[in-house]
């Protein structure tokens, strides 16, 4: 299925706070109005499966509360993220497949809070029938992985194009 949709309106009447399972919320929305991310609660989410995959906006993540969120599957997959999502928290999360699959980061994560995260596998990487894991421009150098116990694919595919022998 097909989802494209996109927003040239004022959204920021839109009341989110009560809603637990934000499945395809945003994903491949283009939304077209000065937005800001922040405006959209989803602290109460625990569900963000696919939220914003394939949206065409890049916005401010810095004050989004995801500290809820126990599953990110595919949650930033096929964007490119150049604004920042350093403070973005997602010290729930413990499901990450295809987090950023076919995504562009550019801007900064180091400071994620993925303490909860065990299984790590496929977080960075492309999927079964294609080649286009996460292209990498921001140091990973701040995230914790010691918690993770599985790491099967986990850079599948991915281009990393920073220095990580602090690994």
């Amino acid at each position: 299925d097909d989802y494209w949709a996109t927003i040239n309106g004022d959204i920021s009447w839109l009341d989110t706070s009560s809603i637990t399972d934000g499945t395809n919320m945003f994903r491949d929305t283009t939304i077209n109005i000065d937005f800001e991310i922040a405006w959209v609660d989803i602290s109460s989410i625990t569900n963000a499966e696919w939220m914003f995959y394939g949206s065409e906006f890049n916005e401010d993540f810095s004050n989004v509360d995801a500290s809820s969120v126990t599953n990110a599957n595919y949650m930033f997959a096929r964007m490119v993220l150049d604004n920042d999502i350093n403070n973005l928290d997602l010290s729930s999360v413990i499901s990450v497949d295809y987090l950023f699959h076919r995504s562009t980061i550019n801007g900064t994560i180091s400071n994620w809070d993925i303490s909860s995260l065990t299984d790590g596998s496929r977080m960075f990487a492309s999927g079964t029938y294609d080649n286009y894991g996460a292209i990498i421009n921001s140091s990973l150098a701040g995230l914790d992985f010691s918690a993770i116990t599985n790491m099967t694919s986990m850079f599948r595919e991915a281009t990393i194009d920073q220095d990580i022998s602090w690994w």
